[in-house]
């Protein structure tokens, strides 16, 4: 087996595949028995999934992203079948973590050396593939109605998306919001996968007037964009990844409009995302981040939220639905950082400043004696307890 290949189901240091803890037991058994034992012996169990949703600081994808990949590698491209056979064994609803889920991904590629897998891979995706997303969307009475559901349930097939609506006269945005960067291939499966997704609304009026709005560069061949979107205009080099149509979608009925069933499946979807893990709350993440960037002068709110994928106001949109703001976190990511750096360190304080982003010394010097009501001189001799 190639290295390319060995990545994909074996990640070597402290990326060793390591599947997240609320992955379902048995499903996760079943493929790691599947495979062959020297790959076997580096993957560790976790503990299966407990009644109730479980914290976790892993990011994941639900398997149902991934079945489409399984399913263009084995029949449009030379990718060696038996490599997959272990994960077959997973349940589709089953959780992969996302930075996994990412590695194997890359690796694919790299083996194929198939820019436009992400694209065959979309094209793989058959009604009902997203299980009860698919379901909440296309029995919903209009194109509003299943773009609500779209925004609302979108969880049970990926922690890292928020869709935004922007209405601008007579046309629409949903636009994409990634908390995770994603590579092209990535970024044209979650296109084309949620193209297929809302289905029923493109197919409902005949004049959508359809727009696929992709980040990246025009390829110098566009034809798999243009199989995977029929009929629709291609947009390269936008600001963001999305669709943009006719705001008279939105009030469009659509044809397969249930109002029983969506009724069902609204409840029943609820019922599954009260059931998944919490993931990393965006807290936790920006802070993370903040002390990144603290060195380097960009820890501020529009540079993080570009490292996020989403726009300034959707981070301080989810900040605030936590409880707190981004001036505060890196308020609270400073003040640790220099009771640390000051406090258990020889590092010379106008050294402490540069760290914490403050372009003056006497900037950091208000802002320390602020924190703990001395100066840092006298908090670095009194935390040793060396005379004032």
């Amino acid at each position: 087996m190639t290295q390319t290949v060995r990545k994909i189901l074996e990640i070597d240091g402290r990326d060793r595949l390591q599947p997240p803890p609320y992955m379902n037991g048995g499903g996760e058994r079943r493929a790691i028995a599947s495979l062959p034992t020297p790959i076997r012996s580096r993957v560790r169990l976790g503990a299966p999934r407990p009644p109730k949703a479980a914290p976790t600081t892993e990011l994941s994808y639900s398997f149902r992203v991934i079945r489409p990949f399984l399913r263009a590698l084995r029949t449009r491209t030379s990718f060696p079948s038996d490599v997959l056979h272990g994960l077959d064994a997973l349940e589709p609803d089953d959780r992969v973590a996302i930075s996994i889920a990412h590695q194997m991904l890359d690796a694919a590629v790299e083996f194929t050396g198939d820019a436009d897998l992400g694209l065959k891979a979309a094209q793989e995706c058959t009604k009902g593939e997203a299980g009860a997303l698919d379901y909440a969307i296309m029995s919903a009475s209009t194109g509003q109605d299943a773009i609500t559901a779209a925004s609302r349930f979108i969880r049970l097939v990926t922690d890292a998306l928020d869709i935004r609506i922007d209405i601008q006269g007579d046309r629409v945005a949903a636009l994409f919001e990634n908390c995770v960067p994603l590579s092209r291939v990535a970024a044209d499966f979650q296109l084309g996968g949620l193209y297929s997704v809302l289905a029923s609304i493109w197919g409902s009026s005949d004049k959508v007037e359809l727009s696929i709005l992709l980040a990246h560069p025009a390829p110098a061949d566009t034809s798999e964009y243009e199989r995977t979107f029929p009929g629709a205009t291609l947009r390269f080099g936008m600001p963001q990844y999305g669709f943009e149509f006719a705001a008279s979608v939105l009030d469009t009925p659509l044809r397969s409009a249930d109002a029983n069933l969506h009724d069902l499946m609204r409840r029943h979807a609820e019922r599954m995302l009260q059931e998944l893990p919490q993931a990393l709350p965006i807290t936790r993440r920006v802070k993370g981040l903040i002390a990144e960037e603290l060195a380097g002068g960009h820890p501020g709110c529009a540079h993080i939220a570009t490292r996020l994928q989403v726009s300034p106001r959707t981070l301080e949109r989810r900040l605030e639905l936590e409880g707190t703001t981004f001036t505060r976190l890196l308020e609270e990511v400073r003040e640790g950082l220099a009771l640390r750096y000051v406090g258990g360190q020889d590092l010379p304080l106008c050294e402490v400043a540069m760290l914490l982003g403050f372009s003056q010394t006497t900037a950091f010097h208000r802002a320390f004696r602020r924190w703990t009501g001395q100066t840092p001189l006298q908090y670095r001799r009194s935390s040793r307890g060396e005379p004032a």
